[in-house]
């Protein structure tokens, strides 16, 4: 019994790999994965994006950058 007392206080004190630090890096996974969902969903959505662009890159420019070929007029208009 002594011996499994030693062993449990070395264990969660002095332990290089104490029980602390084990909670603490488990929260780090934990979040680590969390980002990785994040970002793996919005590659998703940047890939979709781009390929919409690829198709579309005269509408594109039209629209964000209010570009026009030489004998148009552009109108914007505010919502």
């Amino acid at each position: 019994m002594l011996c499994f007392c030693i062993f449990f206080v070395w264990m969660v004190f002095f332990d290089r790999n104490r029980l602390i630090t084990q909670y603490q890096l488990e929260r780090i996974m934990d979040k680590l994965e969390a980002d990785k969902k994040f970002y793996l969903e919005n590659l998703q959505e940047t890939i979709s994006a781009r390929k919409s662009l690829d198709q579309n890159k005269e509408i594109y420019a039209r629209e964000k950058y209010f570009m026009q070929k030489p004998n148009e007029e552009i109108y914007i208009i505010e919502d």
